[in-house]
């Protein structure tokens, strides 16, 4: 292929680069996990800012079958820590991040269901012939909801939340040998202590239907970054992981919040 640029004596043509399109050339970056990806089905609730980053770092790594559970739409002021672009504004997340992933991961094949449930009796149906569950709604009802369904029917399930406005985020693993999300307490598996209303509860926009945490975007990608990991380890079957991490990005005021990293809970007893 050519490109050219100027006109009458001026014009001139530029080779372009070529490289294959096809799906198996793609996938091949999708890096080493991918052919063991592609048989799992995954399903995700919330494909906000957080649940879109794991949809789409899980599709491109190679993951077979998303179902992206969200009842919103996209708004101008989602644009910063979205995957989406502006033309998607006014249309459901759910539906915009399945064409944006059937786009970039082929192999990937998602459906989009416009809700989130939030009875344990709605969602045990959505679970049939599901390896994952990913609850990344940030809302605390619709998260022991799904844990409720998830404890159940035996489905693995990650659970991911950023707190604190993006100074911390907490990524919990539950199946068969951990401790159910629901009956998880203190001092086995210390809350984060709440800073000032604003941190804890985020701001209101007009339209949406929960607050808005304000976590930066660098925050949002980590606490992506970490989510997705645990994601493919439990699909692979890797050990390694704690049921609950906490990773500290800036320390708080609280032991044993006030040094940055990850904090894994329960504490192994050596």
């Amino acid at each position: 292929m050519l490109t050219f640029t100027g006109a009458e004596g001026t014009l001139a043509a530029f080779a372009n680069v070529t490289s294959p399109s096809d799906t198996e050339s793609r996938l091949r970056r999708a890096g080493p996990d991918a052919p063991q990806l592609r048989g799992k089905r995954v399903l995700i609730a919330g494909v906000g800012a957080l649940g879109s980053q794991v949809a789409r770092t899980l599709a491109t790594s190679g993951v077979g079958r998303l179902r992206l559970h969200d009842n919103d739409s996209m708004r101008s002021t989602n644009l910063v820590r979205h995957i989406l672009l502006s033309h998607s504004v006014g249309h459901s997340k759910a539906g915009f991040t399945s064409l944006y992933i059937e786009d970039i991961a082929p192999w990937c094949k998602p459906t989009v269901h416009e809700d989130v449930p939030l009875r344990p009796d709605d969602i045990l149906p959505l679970l049939r012939n599901v390896d994952l569950v990913v609850d990344c709604t940030g809302v605390f009802a619709a998260t022991l909801a799904i844990a409720s369904a998830c404890a159940e029917t035996n489905v693995p399930l990650i659970s991911a939340s950023l707190a604190r406005g993006g100074d911390a985020f907490r990524v919990q693993r539950q199946i068969d040998e951990d401790v159910p999300l629901i009956q998880r307490t203190a001092p086995d598996f210390p809350p984060i202590p709440p800073g000032d209303e604003a941190e804890s509860f985020g701001f209101l926009e007009l339209g949406c239907t929960a607050p808005v945490h304000n976590a930066p975007p660098a925050s949002v990608l980590r606490a992506a970054s970490e989510t997705t990991l645990a994601c493919i380890d439990l699909l692979l079957g890797r050990a390694g992981r704690a049921a609950d991490t906490v990773t500290i990005l800036r320390a708080l005021d609280e032991a044993p919040f006030d040094v940055v990293g990850e904090h894994r809970f329960p504490v192994a007893v050596s």
